[in-house]
């Protein structure tokens, strides 16, 4: 057996297996998107939070490693995040693991479609014996719910998006002149 130690704080005394554990309740919201939504708790917001350079013009520049359809994807997902002004540098490699991921989850998706979700397996007589889900539908379901994750940390999702508040682009005044053309 290993030797537990103890570490002891201003507040609590926390076991190795405690410390081990990780951090408990729902992910911090990262401090733009608190400033963007007016900062609805009214707390403090952390003015210490690293800030990575945004990506710029990064839309025609997928990894090499993405499936073609990961590529498809990065191209209309880095523009979109690049013109909402959350794409930093820092967020290339979860937007390629999405765009990735994405690829994998319709791959499976279209399998599934022509081969179906279920395999069944029968007996001599033609009975079914037993059936189960296929590795595809296994797998598309696992694509999904790492891709729902993923999303939320782009903002991708309507819950994740319905407290951020941004800035309109201001009409021009030659557009405005010319009858918002």
């Amino acid at each position: 057996m290993g030797r537990s130690t103890t570490t002891c704080g201003a507040s609590a005394c926390l076991s190795s297996e405690a410390l081990a554990m990780g951090k408990r309740g729902p992910r911090p919201k990262p401090t733009i998107l608190k400033a963007l939504a007016g900062n609805p708790g009214k707390r403090k917001l952390n003015e210490k939070e690293p800030a990575p350079p945004a990506a710029v013009g990064v839309s025609a520049m997928p990894p090499e490693w993405l499936l073609p359809l990961g590529k498809d994807k990065w191209a209309e997902l880095s523009a979109l995040l690049e013109k909402q002004g959350v794409l930093t540098t820092a967020d290339l490699d979860a937007l390629a693991m999405y765009c990735q991921t994405y690829a994998h989850w319709r791959a499976c998706e279209s399998w599934v479609a022509e081969n179906g979700r279920v395999a069944t397996l029968r007996n001599e007589k033609g009975e079914i014996k037993y059936m189960s889900p296929t590795p595809h539908a296994s797998l598309a379901l696992r694509y999904a719910a790492d891709l729902r994750r993923l999303a939320q940390e782009f903002g991708l999702t309507p819950s994740s998006r319905s407290g951020v508040t941004t800035d309109k682009p201001k009409e021009s005044k030659l557009s405005v002149f010319l009858g918002g053309a």
